[in-house]
């Protein structure tokens, strides 16, 4: 899925890590535009069929928040705020503290972000017949 990401017109990927103030610089260079942002380990994971290094894809209205969101237990005390749940956010942590998986993120802005999503998870789960690992989480 890589190579389709770029050709979508999506970022170089950005390391997620335990430094806080890394990702924080991280978050903020995240446009506030809407857009469609994938986390993506640092190598492929064996799925029903085939496999991939994509382990969730999201959307929102504000990328920097939603993101910022996401990463709120690898930010600076504080600086995400009272915000609420993400459904990805916990699994995150697991794969960050209790695995040897390096994740990153990349993203796009666009006005079309619902329909880009949709196009994206379909196309996942087309290729895998299942869902991105952390697009499972919800509750």
């Amino acid at each position: 899925m890589h190579n389709d990401l770029q050709k979508l017109g999506f970022c170089e990927e950005y390391q997620i890590s335990q430094d806080i103030y890394a990702n924080k610089k991280l978050v903020e260079s995240v446009p506030t535009n809407s857009g469609v942002y994938v986390v993506l380990a640092d190598k492929n994971i064996p799925r029903l069929v085939g496999e991939s290094n994509v382990l969730y894809i999201g959307r929102g209205s504000n990328l920097r928040n939603r993101i910022k969101h996401l990463l709120k237990y690898y930010l600076p005390k504080g600086y995400a705020g009272n915000w609420g749940r993400h459904t990805a956010r916990e699994a995150l942590g697991r794969i960050i503290e209790d695995t040897d998986i390096t994740p990153s993120i990349s993203y796009v802005a666009c006005t079309n972000h619902k329909d880009l999503e949709t196009k994206l998870i379909q196309s996942y789960c087309k290729q895998h017949i299942e869902t991105p690992p952390l697009n499972n989480q919800r509750r």
